[in-house]
């Protein structure tokens, strides 16, 4: 029994199933990328959003040393800590809290700085303020922790 193999010609195969995975390849590469993109903005963002909580966390921490160490008055004290709130609100939401008086940030919805900033209200513009400063400022940096 006599058999013999011969070798076809190149131009017998169909070129289809080359083109189709050479077309499935890319498009498992591009849809890899756009994940991977769509996760490193995500992960970009959150960043951003911790670094603005730790800046303003900081500036607490700061205003707090001044006023233990007598550096500043309860009433700047308390007028640094309403326009420190204003700021991070401001940079969180867009809305220009920093310019608005009470009444406005309510109307913009912005529930947790009105809050605060309507604590801050009668010991930023009293002659007098009762000595309340380090519990308020706690309270602030709480309020920020759970704001998002």
């Amino acid at each position: 029994m006599n058999i013999t193999v011969g070798l076809q010609d190149v131009r017998m195969f169909s070129f289809f199933w080359l083109l189709a995975a050479v077309l499935g390849l890319a498009a498992a590469v591009f849809l890899v990328r756009q994940v991977i993109g769509k996760h490193r903005q995500t992960q970009k963002a959150a960043e951003e959003e911790v670094s603005l909580q730790d800046k303003y966390l900081e500036k607490l921490k700061h205003l707090e040393q001044e006023y233990l160490h007598n550096q500043i008055s309860v009433r700047s004290a308390y007028q640094t800590l309403s326009r420190t709130v204003r700021e991070y609100g401001s940079e969180l939401t867009g809305i220009p809290m920093d310019r608005l008086t009470l009444a406005e940030i309510r109307l913009h919805g912005s529930g947790k700085a009105a809050h605060l900033v309507e604590r801050y209200y009668e010991p930023e513009f009293a002659e007098y303020a009762e000595d309340k400063f380090i519990y308020e400022i706690h309270y602030a940096e709480e309020v920020i922790r759970a704001w998002n």
